[in-house]
């Protein structure tokens, strides 16, 4: 989806400009007022994309420090350094899987934005999506918003943002409860399971494709992937050795 940066005209083979709205007998729709509550929406989806960006890093981090240590030859000497980062991990992830899927009323999170667009799925009005784009592209907006109301109610389905928040809950359950028993808490009744890495990973992804999916409507941002692209060599400090004069590296056991 892409709603910034054209003006809605396209040249035909001799050179001229053409409306397409205007050819199909379109009527303009005004670019969209504001909406305190879809406002305040899109200031949370904006939130929660600096978190899911985070876990995504941590995510990508841990994964090339792990393979690193595991597929070296030689083998590094056993530590307990090692525990420490699978740990600072595992804590961080589960920590901010549970993030997203806090219901308080004090908080920002994927789990109340989607609560909140099941209840009140009339502030994603049809006007409000198809205004968004450029007079001459705005029969563009209106097919794609046909697949967000199949049934012509004005405004996008309620079941869509239900069916995410299900899935949402049901992948991060496991990896809250722990949060809640274990790192949030000691409670005195143990988790009945430990999350596995792979689970942990499993729910950011159902987070991650669901916060695609609700960026995109929401702010008309168009994203393919939670995975970052770092555009330089974040793994140079790796390249050099980290202490340098056994003398001066700090206190020893």
């Amino acid at each position: 989806m892409s709603i910034d940066g054209a003006d809605g005209e396209l040249p035909n083979a001799a050179g001229w400009k053409v409306n397409l709205d205007e050819i199909l007998g379109r009527k303009p729709i005004p670019k969209p007022k504001g909406d305190s509550r879809r406002d305040k929406w899109i200031r949370w989806i904006g939130a929660i994309d600096k978190d899911v960006n985070a876990l995504a890093i941590n995510r990508m981090s841990w994964t090339a420090l792990s393979t690193i240590w595991r597929e070296r030859s030689p083998q590094l000497p056993p530590s307990f350094l090692f525990n420490y980062f699978a740990s600072t991990f595992a804590h961080t992830q589960a920590s901010g899987i549970r993030r997203q899927v806090d219901s308080r009323p004090d908080v920002t999170s994927l789990r109340r934005l989607l609560a909140e667009m099941v209840e009140y799925p009339h502030c994603l009005s049809g006007t409000w999506f198809i205004g968004r784009y450029e007079w001459g592209l705005q029969h563009l907006g209106e097919s794609e918003f046909l697949s967000l109301d199949p049934n012509n109610t004005g405004h996008v389905d309620p079941r869509f943002p239900a069916e995410d928040l299900e899935r949402v809950v049901a992948a991060a359950d496991g990896t809250r409860n722990w949060v809640n028993k274990h790192v949030a808490h000691l409670s005195v009744t143990p988790a009945a399971a430990v999350p596995t890495f792979d689970e942990i990973d499993a729910a950011l992804d159902v987070i991650g494709d669901v916060f695609i999916r609700w960026n995109c409507i929401l702010t008309g941002a168009s994203l393919t992937s939670i995975e970052p692209f770092p555009q330089y060599d974040w793994l140079a400090p790796l390249r050099m050795p980290w202490i340098t004069d056994e003398t001066s590296s700090g206190p020893m056991p």
